[in-house]
């Protein structure tokens, strides 16, 4: 089998494989003996017709056959021969059977863009670090005592209210669906779309409701009954004192939020890099949507079913990637800079990062080595993506997010204030609305499944004829 491989523009591939004669008449011939056997033929018992005769009437049938058979094996080797990386579903262009006796498969593909140009000088960087803050002890102990709160189920007169975990069960298919908290998130990725909150708020066990033309009940609900926060919570919650748990907790804060700015410094050059660059690197759009529908998912909860997914409108799934683009960039472009700037990783430098992180999860350096090998290249990955963003610090131009700041005079109705500031940011929150449609079919994720056929193939007679 030979294989090659060429780019057709920034994105597309085209994956020529070539089976040789010999290995084509061996296949030919496995699919002609299977096909025989069930043809029947007038004056011919089943299967018992000279093959010459059922090469004569069947002869492109068996080919077409033979293609269908095969097909996804030689483009799944050709992949691993080729080191290809598809981000989208292959199709078969064309099949080809030349006086050589031989076969050619042509694929066509799509794959992140390599060997492009960009920019990465002057980056304009909006980042302002983040400061330790009163409020933030404040919250941190709440959800502390929010998370080791006990959990109390509902009795009968108990009504639901947002936040409260409850337990669903579709009465069109009698599934009972997982626990979740109370939110109009929640809801949607439970139960679909613009589900509609008010429609549970006020239920109480066992009351039901509808959404789509499904009947839903709540079988189970619970409320968290949280603690107050004393010396003897504090003690069950590994503490001395309340002020000796506000200091340790102050203290954490303050480391967290020291490696938080390291890491959001790094993602904002990275994010600056992909804005510069947005217009030189071509992103597929298969891709895109399959970004955009993770980013849904992840809003969603995580358990959502993939019909939900999918009947979310293809031009919201990808407006909720776009605004992502600039990092999917910076996840395409950050080895080719890396190439080109000889920028690499040591060996000291991957032992020193696994330390690190079996340190974090509990266990030996050696342990991820052998139960997660995958992970090894992950991170080095990570390491790679991490020195070259330090290698782009020097040419970028770092400042706070841009504000705009509007006086407004105030009336002779107010004298003691004779103005107000009104601070208005131009930072964006994202807001990820169900957007329902008709179309709720699954589409294909797997980008090394069999590929489809596009076009006609060329048919010709493949073997002589075999009495």
């Amino acid at each position: 089998m030979k294989c090659e491989l060429k780019k057709v523009d920034q994105t597309v591939r085209h994956l020529s494989v070539t089976i040789d004669p010999e290995a084509y008449q061996k296949g030919y011939q496995e699919t002609f003996q299977r096909y025989s056997k069930k043809v029947q033929i007038d004056g011919f018992r089943k299967g018992k017709a000279p093959a010459s005769t059922i090469q004569r009437l069947y002869g492109e049938q068996i080919q077409a056959a033979f293609v269908d058979e095969n097909l996804s094996e030689y483009y799944r080797l050709a992949l691993v021969e080729t080191n290809a990386l598809p981000v989208t579903q292959g199709s078969c262009l064309d099949v080809e059977f030349p006086e050589t006796g031989e076969v050619v498969f042509i694929f066509e593909f799509e794959s992140l863009p390599e060997d492009f140009s960009y920019e990465y000088k002057d980056l304009e960087v909006e980042f302002k670090p983040e400061e330790y803050k009163d409020e933030m002890l404040e919250k941190a102990i709440q959800k502390i005592l929010y998370e080791n709160a006990e959990e109390i189920p509902f009795d009968e007169q108990q009504t639901i209210e947002i936040g409260d975990k409850i337990k669903l069960m579709s009465l069109a298919t009698d599934v009972e669906l997982p626990e979740f908290e109370l939110s109009e998130l929640t809801l949607a990725g439970h139960v679909g779309p613009k589900a509609n909150i008010n429609a549970v708020i006020g239920l109480r066990l066992n009351d039901k409701f509808q959404h789509d033309d499904v009947e839903y009940q709540i079988i189970d609900a619970f409320r968290r009954n949280i603690p107050p926060l004393t010396d003897e919570t504090a003690k069950i919650l590994g503490h001395d004192t309340v002020d000796a748990m506000r200091q340790t907790l102050k203290e954490n804060l303050q480391k967290e939020i020291d490696t938080r700015n390291e890491l959001d410094l790094k993602y904002a050059i990275a994010f600056a890099f992909g804005l510069r660059n947005i217009e030189n690197v071509t992103i597929p759009r298969e891709y895109l949507l399959d970004i955009g529908k993770r980013l849904i998912k992840q809003h969603l909860g995580g358990q959502i079913d993939e019909k939900i997914i999918n009947g979310f409108e293809e031009g919201f799934i990808l407006s909720i990637a776009e605004k992502q683009k600039p990092s999917i960039i910076w996840d395409v472009a950050f080895e080719q800079i890396a190439k080109d700037h000889d920028i690499t990783v040591t060996e000291e430098e991957i032992d020193a990062e696994l330390e690190r992180y079996a340190t974090n999860f509990g266990v030996t350096a050696e342990e991820l080595k052998t139960k997660h090998a995958s992970y090894l290249g992950l991170l080095k990955d990570e390491i790679i993506s991490a020195k070259t963003v330090e290698f782009l610090k020097p040419f970028c131009k770092i400042s706070a997010p841009f504000q705009i700041v509007s006086e407004i005079e105030d009336t002779e109705t107010t004298p003691k204030s004779k103005k107000r500031k009104k601070k208005t940011t131009t930072d964006e929150t994202i807001d990820i609305e169900p957007k329902p449609t008709d179309n709720t079919n699954e589409t294909e994720t797997e980008n090394t499944k069999k590929p489809k056929q596009t076009q006609k193939k060329k048919t010709k007679p493949a073997t002589e004829d075999k009495e």
